[in-house]
């Protein structure tokens, strides 16, 4: 080692630094070096020496090594007598950096400035109080000759990048570990002097940076690290509180023109742009920007039109026109701006010429970004430039949806470049097709938004478009319109659906009652029968907003129009004039008649009162009717009409009217009549046949479960009249029945049918599949195939029966009400006789529709066994198995990876089951107010965030967690979930575990041997890469399962420890007594916990803060199956 005084040789010190970077030294060798190089900078000469090894005289390496022990000496070891010395030596590397070769320019002026900087910020103003004045000076230095214009801009870069480091220093960066170098009663200071300095240097660069847009281009390369500094600057210096906005704007006109040069420098003076546009969103900026889009849109326009018509442009219009777009949208777009820019016309007409531009991505940014915000913004939609550019932004949005996506990606060259369509490129496709219709419903969006505004301006638009539209067809709606034709009909449509949306609540002002009629005797023709039928498809589009507008105005032709569309839902005939194929003839039939009748049913739903004065004519079509089909249509009809009418008996005789017939059709569903069916349908054998028959026959069952839904939706919605709850009395039993004989004896059909595939649920989740037997995989997939239509016909029974007993019990009348609670466990039983030969896809719907009659009838009749027992064999044993099955595969085989499909229908028998789980264990008051069970993650992260009152808890939960048996598996199968880590299940298990813990620690002695499993499936799921937003969950599950150890002792926390790893001991100096216990463990786990929500990291950022971590620590061990690697945590 070398002595404190001893000298050190200048010429080693080199060499030592050359050594150390050449890559053949021995680690010997180096270490020598090292060692005389960590002498210097602790050596007393240490700043002497440092200056000596950074003349312009010396290597690079040994240069860049001088300034680094002048930093360390300024960091660690500098005496205020030495500060006036230091800065003269300091200031006097900065005429070396301006004299150094290009190439190691930027690696010496960035060290030097970083060495200025750091010793300004100690010794100023005391000892340094000209240091602002001398960092301006160097800025505004002028050269005498135009040699020297490059020594102005390395000048110029030097001052900038000792600005933003000097205010790096005052507000050190997020994420950054520096710490402030002095008190803060000097910050208000050192801004004042910054205020001072930075305007005039920026007035410099704002000055400068036109001037060099006539150099050469070797002159141009040295613009780049300026354009760097200034795109650094921009990132860290609060502009707006120290510069004058005429600055700003003149720098940015600076770098507009510079971007105009063709190369490298264009792309970095756009990356300064972009820098710009993404931080300017500070509320004192409000003031500034308007009058920033005044001065440089024309620069933009010119910009654009540059890179539009160069041959290699295209991204750089593309950066360009994200830098624009989002300006406007942070600025302009939101509903609390202040100001309007003065030029707004200019703007909004570079905002429709990059609207009009034949790239989708484009067009889409210009969409989403600009137009969907700046729609909500009155001050900007009601501003004359907007006004007079309306007709201009319509045309926009019906070009757009009169596009073709196809086409589109194939025609237009930008695309091509966007979407690379190399062959079997389907992700690409995929990219496209997403962009495409988010882009679409954008655009209709953006129409919807500025008819909120101009509601009889749009109306007129649409009116004189359409008129346009069929001036140019002499033979009008009847003739094929071709496929540009249609595309455009389509638009049309569409676009007169988005205005009409936002007219509807507009419809007492005059002028837009005016509108509303004017489009319809536009629109409507004398006779819609004569219209070719795939414009009559879509015509469909616009009435369905249409036609109840012109019945809320009163329009004469409202009455001839509906009318017409019940004609055509009874009875339409193709025009033999259209010359439609014979072969796609019934489709089509078929696809307008449905049309006809779902418009019907949307002026229904929107204003129903329209159709009490025609009421006796509906009902005499519904006594007329002959299809279930048609039966449907009117029966939702009459029963929406009996919802809005005032007197009791009309509305009784009404909703008699139409319950009878519908009793009538599911006297069909009696056993005698299915098996007629069924052997008509060819249903018996082994495959069914696709015949006539079948498909009647299953049209059928649709037809009636469609039916039951309509009805039993409505009279959900009618309960409230007490005077047809009778009626409703005497339907729901008697349909109940019917649709559980039907079940049974389709499923007998159906397990007939299934015989040659006895093993359904092994062919899932048995050893074979689960390692590769892809046989047995497509046996059962190809036996699902032959099912289709069988399975059609059971899902669709099934699913109408659970909803009937689903609305049945709500209404709490019915099944539970006349049958009584004890005849809930004798439906289920016909309907769940032969579950285990179900089909996963039948089977996961039976348990998620299980999940609401289970929770209602433990509330009717809590001591019902036969809930115990439904939960016990519909839901957790097969689905034990499957998990037992699954992770002893994963023991065996660590590189097993299951087939999608299998692992698609795990991931979705598991949310059965957890979603009937969480609907027990929801209390009443919840659950009325709840529409699906599927969790609300956010909620439930924000209440983890907060205290929440102890959550109330069904009958039937308490009676889960009392059973010995069942209670066990449920947790221990909630454990093997977490420890799956599904992102599916993950939110929902660990709300249900959160729901349980309480319920769990009233039986705490019971259950003590579930602790383990239950922290190992928490602290696994910390790890897992799927987490998101769940971290607050799992923090409040794990606090809670510290509060089990609060209420148990240290005893019980002891014997679960043992528990997870045997052999552990507390050690001796633990706590003795019980009040010290419970300190030492809210001590150690519970407080952080709750004061430390976990970060990204996951548990990381809590164990490191526990005190007596390595105690706790070692208790938290894991065993070794569930996989879960914290050597590193612990080693910490």
């Amino acid at each position: 080692m070398m002595g404190e005084g001893e000298q050190i040789r200048l010429e080693s010190v080199v060499e030592a630094v050359r050594v150390i970077l050449d890559p053949s030294s021995s680690t010997e060798v180096r270490t020598t070096a090292h060692t005389l190089c960590e002498c210097v900078k602790t050596h007393p000469q240490a700043p002497q020496l440092g200056f000596q090894l950074a003349t312009i005289e010396m290597p690079l390496s040994a240069r860049l090594f001088g300034l680094n022990v002048l930093e360390t000496f300024v960091r660690t070891r500098l005496v205020v007598g030495e500060a006036e010395t230091l800065r003269e030596g300091v200031w006097s590397l900065l005429a070396l950096v301006v004299a150094v070769r290009p190439e190691e320019r930027r690696l010496m002026q960035d060290k030097t400035a970083m060495l200025v900087a750091q010793l300004a910020m100690r010794i100023w103003p005391q000892y340094w109080p000209d240091f602002f004045d001398k960092l301006l000076q160097l800025v505004t230095e002028q050269g005498t000759m135009l040699e020297q214009d490059a020594t102005v801009v390395v000048r110029t870069e030097m001052g900038l990048l000792m600005a933003r480091m000097v205010v790096d220093e005052i507000h050190p960066r997020e994420g950054s570990s520096e710490k402030l170098i002095w008190d803060d009663t000097r910050r208000p200071e050192l801004q004042k002097a910054l205020a001072v300095v930075l305007p005039q240097m920026m007035q410099r660069i704002s000055a400068l940076l036109p001037h060099c847009s006539g150099w050469s281009a070797g002159e141009m390369r040295l613009m780049k690290p300026l354009l760097e500094s200034l795109m650094e600057a921009f990132g860290s210096i609060s502009l707006w509180t120290i510069l004058e906005k005429t600055t700003v704007i003149g720098c940015l006109r600076g770098i507009l023109k510079i971007a105009q040069q063709s190369g490298e420098l264009t792309s970095t003076a756009l990356d300064v742009l972009l820098t710009f546009a993404g931080r300017t969103s500070r509320p004192q900026e409000a003031d500034v920007m308007p009058n920033v889009f005044d001065a440089i849109v024309d620069d933009v326009r010119t910009l654009l039109g540059i890179f539009a018509t160069s041959a290699d442009g295209y991204e750089h219009f593309k950066r360009l026109a994200d830098v624009f777009v989002t300006m406007a949208a942070t600025h302009m777009g939101h509903k609390k701006a202040t100001c309007v820019p003065s030029r707004l016309d200019a703007v909004l007409d570079v905002l429709l010429q990059l609207s009009n531009f034949p790239s989708l991505l484009v067009v889409s940014s210009v969409g989403g970004l600009f137009w969907n915000s700046v729609a909500k913004n009155e001050k900007i939609m009601t501003h004359p430039a907007m006004t007079a550019r309306l007709s201009s932004v319509f045309l926009y949005a019906l070009v757009t949806l009169a596009q073709n996506k196809d086409e589109e990606r194939r025609r237009v060259p930008y695309n091509r470049d966007d979407f690379e369509d190399d062959e079997g490129d389907t992700e690409a496709e995929r990219d496209f097709e997403a962009l495409f219709s988010t882009h679409q419903n954008r655009t209709m969006e953006l129409l919807r938004q500025i008819a909120i505004h101009h509601p009889a301006t749009l109306l007129q638009f649409c009116s004189g478009a359409i008129s346009t539209f069929l001036a140019e067809r002499p033979t009008g709606l009847s003739a094929d319109l071709g496929t540009v034709g249609l595309r455009q009909w389509d638009a049309l449509m569409h676009a007169t659906d988005c205005v009409l949306k936002a007219c509807l609540g507009r419809l007492e002002m005059e002028n837009v009652a005016e509108g509303v009629k004017q489009l319809g005797t536009v629109l409507c023709p004398d006779n819609v029968n004569t219209m070719h039928p795939e414009t009559l498809y879509l015509w469909f589009v616009a009435m369905r907003t249409l036609i109840p507008a012109l019945g809320m105005v009163q329009s004469a032709i409202f009455v001839p129009l509906m009318q017409q569309l019940f004609s055509l839902t009874l009875s339409y005939t193709v025009p033999s004039a259209a010359n439609w194929p014979i072969d796609k003839t019934p489709s089509m039939t078929f696809a307008i008649t449905a049309r006809a009748g779902t418009t019907i049913l949307r002026v229904c739903h929107v204003q129903p009162t329209l159709f009490l004065p025609a009421l006796d004519y509906i009902a005499g079509l519904f006594r007329q009717t002959s299809t279930l089909r048609e039966r449907r249509l009117f029966t939702e009809m009459l029963l929406i009409i009996a919802g809005c009418m005032e007197g009791s008996m009309q509305r009784v005789e009404l909703v008699r009217l139409v319950l009878g017939p519908v009793a009538e059709a599911l006297t069909t569903l009696a056993p005698p009549s299915l098996e007629v069916l069924l052997e008509r349908a060819g249903f018996a054998e082994l495959i069914p046949r696709e015949t006539p028959a079948a498909a009647e026959y299953r049209q059928h069952l649709m037809n009636i479960n469609s039916l039951l839904y309509v009805v039993l939706t409505q009279l959900k919605k009618l309960a409230i009249a007490g005077d047809i709850r009778t009626l409703i009395n005497q339907f729901v039993p008697p349909a109940i029945a019917a649709l559980t004989q039907m079940i049974a004896v389709v499923h007998s059909a159906y397990d007939r049918r299934n015989s040659a595939f006895p093993e359904r649920w092994d062919a899932v989740f048995g050893e074979d599949a689960l390692a590769g037997d892809v046989p047995a995989t497509e046996k059962l997939l190809d036996a699902e195939a032959m099912a289709d239509s069988m399975d059609t016909v059971s899902t669709k029974s099934l699913r109408g029966w659970f909803y009937m007993l689903r609305v049945s019990a709500y209404m709490n009348f019915g099944l539970f009400g006349t049958l009584g609670s004890s005849a809930l466990g004798g439906a289920l039983e016909p309907v769940f006789a032969n579950c285990n030969a179900f089909s996963i896809t039948q089977w996961t719907l039976l348990t998620k529709h299980l999940a609401a009659p289970m929770f209602l009838a433990s509330n009717v009749q809590p001591s019902q066994p036969s809930m115990l027992l439904l939960v016990e064999r519909f839901g957790l044993v097969q689905l034990e198995a499957a998990w037992q099955t699954f992770f002893r595969a994963q023991a065996d085989q660590a590189e097993l990876r299951m087939e999608t499909a299998l692992e698609t229908l795990l991931t979705a028998a598991t949310n059965a089951l957890l979603t009937l789980l969480y609907d027990v264990l929801c209390p009443v008051s919840e659950r009325d107010k709840r529409t699906d069970p599927v969790l609300d993650i956010v909620a439930l992260r924000d209440s983890a965030r907060r205290p929440v009152p102890e959550p109330s808890h069904s009958p039937l939960a308490r009676m889960l967690i009392s059973d010995e048996v069942l209670c066990p598996k449920i947790v221990l199968l909630l454990a093997a979930m977490l420890r799956w880590k599904a992102a599916l299940t993950l939110g929902k298990t660990l709300s249900i575990l959160m729901r349980w813990l309480p319920l769990l620690m009233e039986r705490a002695v019971l259950h003590e041997t579930l602790f383990g499993p239950i922290l190992a499936a928490l602290l696994a799921a910390l790890s897992s890469t799927q987490l998101g937003d769940h971290h607050p969950v799992v923090t409040a599950a794990l606090t809670e399962f510290c509060k089990w150890q609060l209420v148990l002792g240290y005893d019980a926390m002891d014997r679960q420890i043992h528990a997870i790893l045997p052999g552990t001991t507390i050690p001796q100096n633990a706590p003795g007594t019980t009040k010290q216990q419970r300190s030492h463990v809210r001590a150690t786990l519970v407080r952080p916990l709750q004061q430390q929500a976990l970060s990204a990291t996951g548990i990381t950022s809590v164990l490191p803060r526990l005190p007596d971590r390595l105690v706790v620590l070692n208790k938290l061990k894991l065993q070794p199956e569930i996989n879960l690697d914290l050597a590193s945590f612990f080693d910490q």
